[in-house]
Parts: C-alpha cells; sequence; structure tokens
C-alpha cells in the first residue's frame, strides 16, 4: 500500500495545473487512458493568468457566443474582446501532463472507501490519502 497526502483521479488540466501548485506534498494522479478526452477545448481569458504559455496553444479567439436552451430559447454573449478560446486540446493537455509526468500512473480506479484516511483500490494497486480529488469530468 502506497500513501499520499492527495491523489487526484482524472488528469486533467485542472488536475494537472493542481498538482503542480500542491508542491512540498505527495500526490498521485490517478488517469484510466493515456488519450486525450475529447471536449470543446474553451477556455475562458483567465486561462491567462493561471497558464504560463498557453498562448501558443490558442486555435480561435471566440468574441460570440450562443447558447441554446432545451426550450428552443437563445441566449447571445457577444464582445468586441474575445472573452474565450479555443485551444488545441491534444497539444495543451500533453504540455500540462509533462509538467507533472513523475505523479500520473494510468489505472483504473475499481473502488473508494472513506475511513480515517481515503482508501483507493485500482486494476494494479491500492492506496490511502488524507485527501480525494475528483478531476474525472463527466461521463
Amino acid at each position: 500500500m502506497q500513501e499520499y497526502d492527495v491523489i487526484i483521479v482524472g488528469a486533467s488540466a485542472a488536475a494537472c495545473h493542481l498538482a503542480k501548485k500542491l508542491q512540498g506534498l505527495e500526490v498521485l494522479i490517478l488517469e484510466r487512458s493515456k488519450e486525450t478526452k475529447k471536449d470543446s477545448g474553451i477556455v475562458s481569458k483567465r486561462i491567462f493568468s493561471l497558464v504560463p504559455k498557453v498562448k501558443r496553444f490558442v486555435t480561435e479567439k471566440i468574441g460570440e457566443m450562443q447558447f441554446v436552451s432545451p426550450g428552443g430559447r437563445i441566449l447571445t454573449l457577444s464582445s468586441e474582446e474575445p472573452f474565450a478560446f479555443r485551444l488545441h486540446r491534444d497539444n495543451f493537455s500533453q504540455f500540462l501532463k509533462r509538467q507533472v509526468r513523475r505523479k500520473i500512473k494510468y489505472e483504473t480506479v475499481t473502488k473508494i472507501n472513506f475511513n480515517d484516511k481515503v482508501e483507493i483500490t485500482t486494476n494494479k494497486n491500492f492506496y490511502r490519502c488524507r485527501l480525494l480529488v475528483g478531476c474525472d469530468g463527466a461521463l
């Protein structure tokens, strides 16, 4: 059994950023697949203050966006200045994962028990931690 201060489930952009910020703690990221999850790749302009060098991954500047409700109502956001950006998702994810690669293990979580410490069983190992963070996204 291996013990960590923090275990993060999912190697998303948020997970990699968090792991990097938790310097000084024993951190493990558990990710079931080496493939990047497919999503829109859209981020707010706040990303530039959080992640250095992110500009090189921008593929589109977004100054207008429409949201459609299940009932068909349309809400349009627009601005002269871009308020969101589409990133090249695969390249951005690989960039973040390289920064924390020693903390990532590619294993599938099969069971979680909450006792005095959190106990995590994967298809390969058994871990314990003080704090568990879920960054595994939508199913």
